[in-house]
């Protein structure tokens, strides 16, 4: 996903409005609930993120985005059992904190195998480079 946070809302919100009974209704409650997590609006959170989950059961992911709004919120047995149905539907996925950080760091190494790189001719060093607005730098 791309594009402005604030426009998140608004165009999810017309996406509802123009397709009520939508089978992928619950995507568009979900990107909302996510959004207004990110900007700390934990009441609204919960109210989409619990529309999300009603519409799709099945889905861990949302299961634990609404844990993590709960637990924000202070309710933290409710965040508990969003958690360990996000756990049960995930198949384990949710385990633990070093899981999930061995997951990150292999995302992480797989993201730099796809970094530009700049190598210096006959040393066979390579070294990733970053894009700081549209100028790629190399890093130092």
């Amino acid at each position: 996903m791309t594009g402005a946070i604030d426009q998140v809302i608004p165009l999810e919100q017309q996406a509802i409005r123009l397709s009520p009974r939508d089978p992928i209704i619950g995507v568009w409650e979900y990107r909302i609930g996510i959004v207004h997590l990110l900007q700390s609006h934990t009441d609204e959170a919960l109210v989409w993120l619990s529309k999300a989950c009603s519409d799709n059961p099945g889905y861990a992911t949302m299961h634990a985005w609404l844990a993590s709004a709960y637990a924000l919120n202070g309710e933290s047995q409710r965040a508990a059992a969003e958690l360990a149905e996000a756990r049960k539907l995930r198949g384990g996925g949710y385990s633990s904190i070093a899981r999930m950080k061995s997951a990150y760091a292999n995302t992480s190494r797989l993201a730099r195998s796809f970094m530009p790189t700049n190598r210096t001719p006959g040393s066979g060093c390579t070294r990733p480079m970053t894009r700081a607005g549209s100028t790629i730098v190399r890093n130092t």
